[in-house]
């Protein structure tokens, strides 16, 4: 019940906020402006929050997210490579997009396998690799001077969100919904390969169709909201800090506390240099670290790092 309450008291809030005050607000505003933001902030909260969740469990480290290696750097390409390239469609665009965003993730996992990364050492090469991509990525940028058209197109921002250009993230629902189908077989695949083949699991068909499915998370929201740094590594971790290891019911939960944080970004976003408005991307940034730091330190201090 206490969920509840918060999320709708959020909800509230966010519909409140505006150039337009809630009571001179009529219907149109509401439909075509307001109501398709929230919807965005929640599919996006919801898909990132449990990419990072899956994406943690079959790379068997706690301190991973597509944005920390290179999932979300390999959409970015993607997306360049369809800009300066081709001529394409909003659908080839896509396509493109979500064909580099798996690719890079792909190329992690096997630099993963064959170096036999463990613990620390994951999410340590997986920066690395981000930030090849990225330096890779900067310099197309400057090189074809596209600075300013994309990195304000890339920078996360729900400002921008009508009811004509954000339908595409209804593609989450049934993603989500795939991997909550195969959230046992994931958690099967989080306990090592070795475990997972004495049950019986395909050990490298789970991890590959999670990936799929994580790539095409990423390239969705990429490609209508921009990116969202940090929700991914620090939603899973608040959820399993209060929580403990469970199953399903993680899915549930980190559901809920990622469009809970998303929310909370998002009016940060708009009162802090109110009329104007802050990318989420800064504020999502500014309060995962805050959350994140201090459940790192609590871990520490309680010897569960």
């Amino acid at each position: 019940m206490k969920k509840i309450l918060i999320l709708t008291v959020l909800i509230v809030v966010s519909l409140s906020i505006g150039n337009i005050p809630i009571d001179e607000l009529d219907s149109v505003t509401l439909l075509y402006s307001r109501f398709p933001r929230l919807v965005a902030i929640i599919l996006t909260g919801i898909g990132i929050s449990v990419s990072g969740l899956v994406m943690q469990k079959i790379m068997h480290s706690n301190y991973v997210s597509p944005s920390m290696v290179g999932t979300i750097e390999g959409g970015k390409l993607g997306y360049l490579i369809s800009l300066i390239f081709f001529q394409t469609t909003l659908l080839e665009q896509s396509i493109i997009v979500f064909v580099c965003s798996l690719g890079a993730t792909l190329l992690f996992i096997l630099l993963k396998s064959y170096l036999n990364l463990k613990n620390i050492l994951v999410p340590i090469v997986g920066l690395i690799l981000t930030f090849i991509i990225s330096s890779f990525n900067d310099f197309i940028i400057y090189y074809f001077d596209l600075s300013h058209s994309v990195n304000s197109w890339l920078t996360g921002n729900f400002s921008t969100i009508i009811a004509s250009n954000y339908e595409m993230l209804y593609i989450i629902l049934i993603l989500v919904l795939l991997l909550l189908m195969a959230n046992h077989y994931i958690d099967i695949v989080s306990l090592g390969e070795d475990m997972a083949t004495n049950f019986g699991v395909n050990y490298k068909l789970v991890v590959t169709v999670s990936t799929i499915v994580i790539s095409a998370i990423s390239s969705t929201v990429l490609l209508t909201v921009g990116i969202v740094p940090l929700l991914g590594l620090v939603v899973p971790n608040i959820v399993r800090y209060f929580y403990g290891e469970k199953t399903r019911s993680n899915i549930y939960l980190v559901s809920y506390y990622g469009v809970i944080m998303l929310l909370i970004s998002d009016i940060m976003s708009r009162v802090i240099i109110f009329p104007y408005e802050m990318p989420i991307s800064i504020t999502t940034t500014i309060l995962g670290t805050i959350v994140f730091g201090y459940i790192l330190v609590r871990m520490v201090q309680n010897d569960k790092l």
